[in-house]
């Protein structure tokens, strides 16, 4: 059973875009990366906002996003982990 384990922890690590993770990102980083995508903005408001198309996805005003806020503002613009890593 430990080799089971092993192995699998084994192919975990070997996997592609093991080591690629989201990590804290500095608002304007965030910004600069949105529009590289694509998306207009920020549109000053009660709750800035960035627009593409009909989307709207609302951005926080912290100086710097954790990982958590990050994937959730993600999720709702639609952008993937990988297409977002693949924009520095």
């Amino acid at each position: 059973m430990a080799t089971l384990t092993s192995r699998r922890w084994e192919a975990s690590i070997s996997s592609p875009g093991h080591d690629r993770r989201l990590g804290p990102v500095k608002w304007r980083d965030l910004i600069a990366r949105l529009k590289k995508l694509g998306w207009r903005g920020p549109v000053p408001s009660r709750h800035d906002y960035m627009v593409l198309g009909a989307r709207k996805v609302h951005i926080p005003n912290d100086r710097e996003i954790d990982a958590g806020l990050l994937r959730v503002i993600l999720n709702e613009a639609g952008i993937s982990r990988d297409e977002w890593l693949d924009t520095d």
